[in-house]
């Protein structure tokens, strides 16, 4: 991402796909076009002992009241917990909020590791997968 560049050939815009071809915003073309040797240089890359990320899940459960409860399966080498560990929905209540926070938790054999988040009630197993990326010395989280 950090060595990505966001112009053409000639030095403009890179311009969005399609019939209208206007100029791109970072929500169409993201970081912009790769440059592969650069990126084996890039200088500086973006990693973090600790990263919180917050989510918000909406309840489209045919009951809408209910309680979800949490099973984690930690990725090697990341502690995971999350806040709060329980999800209660009360009848006419549909939107809930949660924070994941990962913790780097020493050196790993592994370029990736993997786990998960599951909520679950009496009906429902609700998953979003845990991807984890570690540069090559493994000093700590890359990419969650």
């Amino acid at each position: 991402m950090t060595t990505a560049y966001n112009t053409d050939n000639a030095g403009n815009i890179i311009r969005e796909a399609g019939f209208t071809r206007r100029v791109s915003t970072p929500f169409a073309r993201g970081a912009g076009h790769v440059d592969p040797n650069r990126a084996l240089d890039p200088g500086l890359v973006s990693y973090d002992d600790k990263v919180t990320q917050r989510r918000r899940v909406t309840n489209v459960a045919r009951f809408t009241g209910g309680t979800y409860t949490l099973n984690i399966t930690s990725p090697r080498g990341v502690r995971v917990t999350v806040n709060p560990p329980r999800l209660h929905f009360f009848r006419g209540q549909r939107r809930k909020r949660y924070e994941v926070t990962f913790e780097a938790q020493g050196e790993v054999p592994y370029k990736h590791s993997f786990g998960s988040i599951v909520w679950s009630d009496a009906n429902h197993n609700v998953t979003s997968p845990i991807a984890v990326t570690w540069p090559d010395r493994a000093a700590g989280l890359l990419a969650i």
